[in-house]
């Protein structure tokens, strides 16, 4: 009995290792045949169920082949389908879409083939983006310029080229930036704006040199510029007709300055000689209305080598006269200066007490001042002038003034 169970246990287990090795076979059979038709994910399938029911068959090997070849098939079709997925989104302008799908391309599968296209897809779906951007500034910008808004274009000025340096469009921005400039100094040329015109130098600076609207810009500056010098000498000739002599050096000056070559700038000076002549005879009469110095003399040398001096004013003035102060002082003959060898003085200074009243004063030579020695001495200065009147005012005369009372 022993023995027959003994014989039956060997028996069964040479059927079921028969049976086993006939089903890995048969299940590895079927991969293959999922894996030759190319379904990639029934052999994946039966390859791992394989392994799973049978971990001690011979197959395992090629089983685990199977899985290995049938993934990277599958990793083929879906780095291919995510290109392709990605250029369909780029073809629809869906650019943010396309760059997900190549960079999950990227990211899943990084050795395969697609690799490239994708990367290459990437930086035209950036570049397309920026594109994007770029024109829907410059629409933006067009649409000011065509509604008048010079400021608004100008303030958006190289945007484009930031986005897209370099680029058709950054090239078209700049040119409705010029056409901008343009407009603008147009608007104001037309309101008489002259100055600001005039300060534009720096917007004006980034229009090509070489373009029409450079020649165009150019235009409207000098326009500004004709404007500008018959502005001052509208005020120039104001202020002539007005008599305002200072006012007229002062404009004549400023509009010789800026236009030197122009023929405002031969008018200006004709005026500024005028009015140069016209303050100085307003100097004179101002001064001469205050007193006349009518002589200042020296006597002849006597025996032993002294001069008197003579001073005769007259009051020229409304006011009494309390004091005249005069200062003077003594020249050679070669017109150096010489001093009294008594006194050594380099200025005299003397006073006479009045009262005077206009046209009161002194003449002749009955009135002198001093004797002054010294044998070389051959003419005198009059070096300082001050008159002090009876209601306590003072006039202390310039050097100019001095020289204008002497007549």
């Amino acid at each position: 009995m022993k023995r027959i169970i003994a014989l039956f246990t060997i028996c069964l287990c040479i059927f079921c290792m028969a049976s086993c090795a006939s089903g890995s076979a048969k299940q590895l059979a079927m991969a293959d045949a999922q894996y030759a038709a190319g379904e990639w994910e029934a052999a994946i399938s039966l390859a791992k169920e394989l392994i799973t029911r049978y971990p001690d068959a011979e197959e395992i090997t090629a089983a685990e082949e199977i899985i290995q070849n049938a993934n990277a098939e599958l990793d083929k079709e879906r780095s291919a389908a995510l290109l392709a997925d990605a250029e369909a989104a780029f073809s629809a302008a869906e650019y943010e879409k396309a760059m997900q799908k190549a960079d999950k391309l990227l990211d899943s599968y990084p050795n395969a083939k697609e690799a490239d296209a994708a990367e290459k897809l990437i930086d035209d779906a950036e570049l397309a983006i920026k594109r994007q951007r770029a024109q829907a500034l410059l629409d933006t910008i067009k649409a000011s310029l065509d509604a008048g808004d010079y400021t608004a274009v100008m303030n958006q000025d190289g945007g484009v080229a930031k986005i897209l340096p370099d680029s058709d469009l950054a090239a078209t921005a700049k040119d409705y930036t010029a056409q901008a400039i343009l407009g603008d100094l147009r608007v104001k040329l037309d309101a008489g704006d002259y100055t600001y015109v005039l300060g534009q130098k720096n917007a004006i600076s980034t229009i090509d040199p070489d373009s029409e609207h450079a020649k165009t810009a150019a235009e409207y500056v000098a326009q500004a510029h004709d404007m500008k010098k018959a502005d001052i000498m509208s005020q120039l000739q104001a202020a002539y007709d007005g008599s305002d002599w200072e006012n007229v050096q002062t404009i004549a000056k400023k509009l010789i300055s800026l236009y030197p070559e122009s023929e405002e700038a031969l008018t200006a000076q004709t005026y500024t000689d005028t009015a140069e002549q016209k303050l100085e005879q307003a100097a004179i009469d101002e001064a001469r209305s205050i007193i006349r110095v009518s002589k200042l003399e020296i006597s002849k040398h006597d025996s032993a080598g002294g001069v008197y001096v003579y001073f005769n004013f007259i009051n020229n003035a409304d006011k009494v006269i309390s004091y005249v102060n005069f200062g003077f002082s003594f020249y050679n003959a070669v017109g150096d200066l010489v001093k009294c060898e008594i006194a050594k003085d380099t200025v005299n200074r003397c006073y006479k007490t009045g009262p005077y009243a206009k046209g009161e004063g002194l003449q002749g030579y009955s009135w002198h001042w001093g004797k002054y020695y010294n044998g070389d001495i051959v003419s005198v200065k009059l070096e300082s002038l001050s008159v002090e009147y009876d209601d306590g005012s003072k006039v202390t005369l310039t050097h100019d003034q001095i020289g204008y009372v002497q007549y």
